[in-house]
């Protein structure tokens, strides 16, 4: 496990490596073989260039794998970091971090493409980046002055990458039957370069060798493209011969689950997957094991094992379609439900999505309930306070995020909403200040005391409303103090 002073969230993957090492991407890969990680090395380096220090290693919460093989090999899934490990090439180290990430829309602005684009050109020399992702202008926009390397340009090598993958994960099992060599061609270019589909499809013919279900190679069905595989690999459990279940059964028990997994922003806890549907342990695996090819688990967790999977089935006539849209709603309905039943029972994911969820799926009468309910506020401040007082500081700033959200549009006639906003706000500040982002750490201490100021004219003699006020000048001044502008801390303290 390593979890030590990296800032991400975000459906990129990176790579970073020495300099030495930049002119010899070309070819299958197999250049990766020869890289070793050296993290605090790396470490070293992008924090002495940016001049961003997280003191604590559990700062920002990264779930990290890794990989004991060397390679290109170590294909990774959402979430998930794996380290390729080597040995030296020409006398030469070379550093190599590969991550499979998930862009999320909130805390836009501590994504990782966003701290690469704003702070590469501040890195030591010898650290080079290669970040890949999908053709989206709210990524590609960030890096309009890096060169651009456009894959589908290198079809062949992309090609050659895939027959190589196919042998790696195969020829053990394919070792007794003919024809290996055509069925691997077969495979490859019914991929389409997509190396989701080899995945997938690779998972489904160990599953079927396993099972005794493969006789001969030329006889074995293989989808064309990725959206055929999809259908297949949920046909072969619901809706082909010898299927333990039927189209009926998808629809009755596995549709809406997998929605919500699907609409889920952040990957479904297993935990509250089972207590929201009401399952028990047997209905929990006869789930997952209906679907373990397409779905995967990270650090107890459910999610699709790619997203353009969620995106095929989101679309109409799609023969196994799940709504996104109803599966939101299904969340919602039973988070609300949960809460309506015993507050307390709610866990983590519960309290800080439900009323995203109420607010997404626009349940306004539920929604004002809710935000109503004191007793459920401040078990989400006390949440917050856990993670802030760990120095999980992510983790906290979700809770923030989310309590502002809740807030924003209270006024001062509300004096517990308001304060609550203040709140909010100045514990953000503090996260911001504490990772060195005074810009908008100040933003948020001097909204806090233009707030404050406006409930002490209402309140001017309410002790409590005093002292919050003075708090707030107090952490203006400190960012003041901070960058040495001592007069203007002087003034406010």
């Amino acid at each position: 496990k390593m979890k030590k002073n990296i800032f991400i969230s975000a459906a990129l993957a990176c790579v970073a490596f020495s300099s030495c090492q930049q002119e010899n991407l070309g070819g299958n890969g197999a250049e990766l073989d020869g890289f070793r990680v050296h993290t605090e090395d790396m470490t070293k380096a992008v924090l002495d260039g940016v001049k961003v220090v997280f003191e604590n290693e559990d700062a920002i919460d990264i779930y990290a794998d890794a990989a004991e093989t060397p390679s290109v090999y170590s294909y990774n899934k959402a979430n998930d970091l794996f380290v390729a490990t080597g040995t030296e090439v020409e006398g030469e180290e070379y550093t190599a971090v590969e991550t499979g990430l998930q862009e999320k829309a909130a805390n836009e602005e501590y994504e990782l493409a966003g701290f690469l684009a704003e702070y590469q050109a501040y890195m030591r020399d010898w650290v080079r980046f290669l970040i890949t992702a999908r053709k989206e202008p709210h990524i590609l926009s960030r890096f309009e002055s890096f060169r651009a390397i456009d894959l589908d340009e290198y079809s062949d090598q992309t090609r050659a990458d895939m027959t190589a993958y196919f042998h790696h994960r195969l020829d053990e099992k394919l070792s007794g039957f003919e024809n290996k060599d055509e069925f691997i061609s077969r495979l490859t270019e019914s991929g389409e370069n997509v190396f989701t589909y080899a995945e997938c499809i690779c998972d489904n013919i160990i599953e079927d060798i396993d099972l005794g279900k493969v006789k001969e190679l030329t006889l074995y069905p293989i989808p064309k493209g990725i959206q055929s595989l999809f259908a297949n690999t949920l046909d072969r459990k619901f809706n082909s011969t010898g299927a333990t279940y039927t189209l009926r059964d998808y629809e009755d028990f596995w549709q809406e689950p997998l929605g919500m997994i699907i609409a889920s922003e952040t990957p479904l806890p297993i935990s509250t997957l089972k207590q929201l549907m009401g399952w028990r342990n047997n209905q929990l695996r006869k789930f997952r094991s209906a679907l373990s090819t397409l779905l995967t688990e990270s650090d107890g967790c459910l999610q699709a094992f790619h997203r353009s999977f969620g995106e095929w089935l989101d679309k109409e006539g799609t023969p196994y379609y799940s709504s996104t849209e109803d599966g939101a709603s299904a969340l919602a309905e039973l988070c609300f439900e949960q809460y309506e039943t015993d507050m307390e029972s709610l866990d983590e994911y519960m309290l800080l999505n439900l009323t995203k969820l109420l607010r997404k799926t626009k349940m306004k009468k539920e929604y004002e309930r809710v935000t109503g309910d004191k007793d459920f506020i401040e078990r989400i401040f006390d949440t917050e306070e856990k993670y802030y007082d760990k120095n999980l500081l992510y983790k906290a700033m979700t809770y923030c995020d989310e309590l502002i959200a809740i807030f924003k549009d209270y006024t001062t006639e509300d004096v517990y909403g308001a304060y609550s906003l203040v709140r909010s706000y100045s514990r953000k500040g503090d996260i911001l200040k504490t990772i060195c982002h005074y810009d908008e750490a100040m933003r948020y201490f001097e909204t806090c005391l233009e707030l404050c100021g406006k409930i002490v004219e209402k309140y001017p003699e309410n002790p409590d409303c005093l002292l919050r006020y003075s708090l707030s000048f107090d952490k203006v001044a400190g960012i003041y103090e901070e960058r040495n502008r001592l007069d203007e801390a002087l003034t406010l303290y």
